[in-house]
Formats: structure tokens, C-alpha cells, sequence
């Protein structure tokens, strides 16, 4: 079932079978699905979006590694260029707050691999966010990203190591599909129905009808 599910999902999204537009459209709510994925497994999405100012973070001093001086050298450039970053989310567990970003690009449309991409994700280095006019400190990131890749887990386990005590997860999202289409729960089925009557509504005035 699993990879029936996940190779339907291939094609799909394949630029063969005009995955390109296909990926457009679903750019357009899965940030939607996705929050509610996460209310749903225990964190309490808060509305809006928070904002990290390049400013407020500490330059480290020593880099760990070679991958973590590219991490430290983009600080220093956005520092230079630009006031802020606006992620994705803020999400509540208990008493710990969580900045979330989503990159879901599908890579044969985009061909930048996790593995180098983190590194130019500057905000990996805040210790805070402000949100509503008042600064959190942060436990940690939330990164959602479309599907698996070679060298994933290895350079996960670098930015941990470098960001230490804050937590970065990886969420993929191709595995949120996959579930969510497997277990059938009602949010998501709710979901779909309303994009889709949106979707059928956009083409039905097109069509006259």
C-alpha cells in the first residue's frame, strides 16, 4: 500500500506527466495541510508568521566545521543586507517554542539537495524569535522538506551538532501525504473536498459552465 501510494505520488508530481503545474497548485495549500498535520500531532500552530531578526543573533566565534563557517558566513551577509527573515511558523509544544520552515520543492523541479541547501539557512543560528511584538527563545526548528535524500541524514546530523542545544527536526512531507492518504483521517479527507470544489469552480467558469 505504502509504495503504491508513494510511486502514484512520483507521477503525479513528475514534470514528464506535467508535474510542473501540478506542483504550482499544490504549493498553494500544503503549508495548509501541514499545519494541521502538526495540530494534529500535538503542537499548537500559532497564527501568523514570526520574524527573526539577523541582528539579534550572535555571530559564533569558531566554526565546527567547514559547512558550519558557510552557515556563519551567510549570517554575516544577511546581517549586512536585510533586517529580518520571516519563517514559515511558530509552533507551541508545552513550554517550548519552535520555528518551522517549509521547503517542499520536488527536486527534479528544483535540483538543490538538502544536504547543501541547509547551509545557507541562516536563521539555524537564533537563539530567539519575535512574535507580536514580544521575543521567544526557541528549542528548536522544524524543517519540512518533500522527500528523502541521499547525504539527508548525515548533514542532519551536522547541523545538530552545530546548532546544539537547540533541536532541529525533518518533517517530509512526501511521508505526511502517505499517511494521511493511508489512514484517511477527516481533516485531511475535509481538506481535499474544499480544494477540490475550489479547483472544479475555477474550471467550470472557464469551461462556461
Amino acid at each position: 500500500m505504502s509504495y503504491h501510494i508513494e510511486q502514484r505520488l512520483d507521477e503525479l508530481f513528475s514534470p514528464k506527466n506535467s508535474g510542473g503545474m501540478r506542483v504550482f497548485l499544490f504549493a498553494k495549500f500544503y503549508e495548509e495541510m501541514l499545519r494541521e498535520y502538526f495540530e494534529q500531532s500535538g503542537y499548537q500552530v500559532l497564527p501568523g508568521k514570526p520574524r527573526i531578526f539577523w541582528s539579534k543573533i550572535s555571530v559564533p566565534s569558531n566554526a565546527l566545521s567547514d559547512n558550519h563557517r558557510r552557515l556563519i558566513n551567510k549570517l554575516k551577509t544577511l546581517r549586512e543586507s536585510r533586517s529580518h527573515c520571516t519563517p514559515d511558523g511558530l509552533f507551541l509544544c508545552g513550554r517550548d517554542y519552535f520555528v518551522w520552515e517549509a521547503k517542499n520543492w520536488v527536486q527534479e523541479l528544483y535540483p538543490s539537495p538538502f544536504a547543501d541547501r541547509v547551509w545557507d539557512f541562516a536563521w539555524l543560528l537564533a537563539k530567539q524569535a519575535d512574535y507580536n511584538g514580544r521575543s521567544y527563545d526557541l528549542s528548536g526548528f522544524i524543517i519540512s522538506w518533500w522527500e528523502r535524500e541521499n547525504g539527508m541524514d548525515e548533514a542532519l546530523a551536522e547541523v545538530r551538532r552545530c546548532v546544539y542545544p537547540l533541536h532541529v527536526e525533518l518533517v517530509i512531507t512526501k511521508d505526511v501525504l502517505r499517511e494521511c492518504i493511508e489512514a484517511q483521517y477527516d481533516w485531511y479527507l475535509s481538506l481535499m473536498d474544499r480544494k477540490r470544489e475550489n479547483i472544479n469552480q475555477f474550471f467550470d467558469v472557464l469551461l462556461g459552465r
